[in-house]
């Protein structure tokens, strides 16, 4: 009798063992063939495909292998979106702290952004997120992006077309569903690193942001740094008519938004530019002079101490409509050039907090405003 029960057990265990094993092998085919099916049906005018799928049942996750996501127009497929490998996990850590749920890493992902008169390739027009739930049920509370790769391209229709490459791209945006500290209005940190080997600059991004708003919070510093300005030649040619013979650019840029209400301000510094040179292979008389005096223009706002021309441009407003204080930029450019050079890093100027007491402020005194027309309107009648 006991070994009758004995043997009962191992049979049981050896049949959960064997569906197991069955499940595991013919899974992946059912899973890539809903994958592709998502793909190729619910993200037009883009379409996708996967090549496999690998399991790991015990650990709860899943790789996607050579993912590739194409624009289909009337010209034909264009590539947007190739990564090799995709790992769709639960994250454990976050569920140690009683938050079910998951995280994505990307392994060398590839993204060609398009702009165009005839049409921009941006993905903006798909439910991303919404593909992302497809293809994870669980919320997404982590993302990991390892050596990417991001291409903007410009094309009016003319030749050449205009590009900038970032490699070595990196992203990790974590706490994304906030499990861990829900005091904290901000809870979500992101960090992006990228380097531009075409223009010889660094970029550096770090943020904390609140993701359970419909229009997320956030608050930023963002710099890209020493980006050679002979490198923008054919884009400046192409819309200016001139060129730079020397020189590097470095841009700082903070930002907070609150509630859809946003400041912040972006900081351009040119180092050792040079425009005009006295002798210059198949230049035009007219493009001599525009590029004479293009240099006459910088020489005012440079500082010539350390050779630097600079402003600083303020920025605020609400979603769908900023502004841009003029007369504080051209101020800023004067004040860099004759009586405090600007310095190569951020103003720590922008604070999350001080964004609605900002928009606050404005607000009363636009009220203000608003109540001396209404009382010189009355006295008119």
């Amino acid at each position: 009798m006991k070994n009758f029960k004995l043997r009962k057990r191992y049979i049981i265990i050896l049949s959960i063992v064997l569906v197991l094993v069955i499940v595991r092998l013919i899974l992946p085919y059912f899973i890539v063939k809903y994958v592709n099916k998502a793909m190729a049906n619910n993200i037009a005018p883009y379409k996708g495909s996967i090549s496999d799928v690998d399991l790991s049942l015990l650990s709860g996750s899943y790789r996607i292998c050579d993912m590739k996501i194409d624009l289909v127009d009337e010209h034909g497929e264009k590539p947007f979106f190739h990564a090799p490998n995709i790992d769709l996990s639960v994250e454990w850590a976050a569920l140690l702290k009683g938050g079910f749920v998951g995280e994505i890493d990307i392994e060398q992902p590839l993204v060609n952004f398009k702009f165009s008169k005839k049409g921009n390739q941006t993905g903006e027009e798909v439910k991303w997120v919404q593909l992302a739930k497809d293809l994870m049920p669980i919320q997404i509370n982590r993302l990991y992006i390892d050596n990417g790769k991001v291409n903007f391209s410009y094309s009016d229709g003319a030749a050449p077309d205009y590009n900038m490459d970032f490699e070595r791209f990196y992203l990790e945006v974590n706490n994304m569903r906030n499990v861990e500290d829900e005091t904290n209005p901000l809870p979500s940190p992101i960090v992006a690193t990228a380097d531009s080997p075409g223009y010889g600059g660094k970029f550096v991004f770090t943020a904390d942001a609140m993701f359970l708003k419909e229009i997320p919070d956030f608050n930023y510093d963002a710099r890209f740094e020493n980006a050679q300005l002979t490198a923008f030649n054919e884009t400046f040619k192409h819309f200016t008519g001139m060129d730079f013979e020397a020189g590097s650019v470095s841009l700082y840029s903070e930002m907070a938004m609150k509630d859809g209400k946003y400041v912040g301000y972006f900081k351009p510094l040119l180092k050792n530019a040079k425009i005009f040179k006295l002798k210059e292979k198949d230049r035009t008389f007219f493009q001599g002079v525009k590029e004479l005096f293009s240099e006459g223009v910088q020489e005012v706002f440079e500082n010539q101490s350390i050779k630097q021309t600079a402003a600083r441009i303020p920025i605020e407003g609400t979603v769908g409509k900023s502004a841009v204080n003029v007369w504080e930029t051209i101020v800023s450019s004067f004040m860099n050039a004759y009586i405090k050079a600007f310095q190569f890093q951020l103003d720590d100027s922008i604070d999350f907090s001080s964004v609605a007491a900002k928009h606050q402020e404005k607000n009363i005194k636009k009220g203000d405003s608003d109540k001396k027309d209404d009382g010189k309107k009355k006295d008119k009648k």
